[in-house]
């Protein structure tokens, strides 16, 4: 009976440690699947937040991408001068002018929670027109015409996609190069040289998507250029400070 006894312990011990081994496993089994199914989750959102940041709605109607396109500017450029002789005689004046751009532009730009938009663009442009100039009657004068030049900007922008339409500003700066010519009317000398000029640069606009790959937009710009104050001709000294507001109208093709 005894015997019987030991037998029947020793098959309880058993049977209570394969029961214990088995809940073990299936704690883990379900420990693991919970932690899988936590991952999955946590995975799911991280891509979910990403989608919805670079969410860019309806491919035929977003504006974003990289690009290349044409534009044709108008300008109105003034300078005020100043100008003072050795005798301590003192002219004041501004003058103003016409001028028109052709421009190649390329850029790249993306939407970001939906409706935001944001890109950095690069323009060449050549210049065309005479620019600012003296007269006759000037007891003093100043020719200031720049001819070509490269705007570097940064477009901020809120986009309405189930229109097409994009409404942005810029920031940015400008390389100027150009003539300049300084006249001293007393004796009728002339000094010219050529310069070259950084200034910053600000504007609004507007962009409408023509189609899937053509849109069309119109922007306002506004610049101030470094003073000029190192020029002599003839005992007269000049300071000149042009400036530079443009309406651009400029077509673009997306590349991607």
């Amino acid at each position: 009976m005894t015997r019987y006894s030991s037998a029947l312990a020793i098959l309880l011990l058993f049977s209570a440690y394969v029961h214990a081994e088995d809940s073990a496993s299936t704690t883990i089994s379900a420990d693991s699947a919970a932690n899988e199914t936590a991952d999955k989750s946590a995975e799911e959102n991280k891509d979910k937040a990403a989608d919805e940041f670079l969410d860019l709605g309806e491919p035929s109607r977003n504006i974003g991408g990289a690009y290349w396109g044409l534009g044709l500017t108008w300008s109105s450029i003034s300078h005020k001068l100043k100008a003072t002789s050795d005798k301590n005689e003192e002219v004041n004046y501004k003058k103003s002018g016409n001028q028109f751009d052709v421009s190649l532009l390329g850029g790249f730009g993306a939407a970001f929670y939906k409706l935001y938009y944001t890109g950095i663009e690069a323009e060449f442009f050549k210049r065309f027109g005479g620019g600012t100039s003296y007269s006759n009657d000037d007891r003093a004068g100043l020719i200031h015409n720049s001819t070509m030049g490269l705007n570097m900007d940064v477009r901020l922008g809120r986009l309405f996609p189930e229109h097409g339409w994009l409404a942005y500003g810029t920031l940015g700066f400008a390389r100027v190069l150009g003539r300049a010519v300084f006249r001293d009317a007393d004796h009728n000398n002339k000094r010219e040289g050529s310069f070259g000029s950084f200034y910053p640069t600000v504007g609004i606009g507007a962009e409408y998507k023509l189609t899937n790959r053509w849109n069309i937009r119109g922007d306002f710009r506004y610049s101030i250029t470094s003073k000029d104050d190192g020029r002599t001709v003839s005992g007269w000294k000049y300071e000149a400070k042009p400036n530079r507001m443009a309406f651009r109208i400029s077509i673009t093709r997306s590349i991607l």
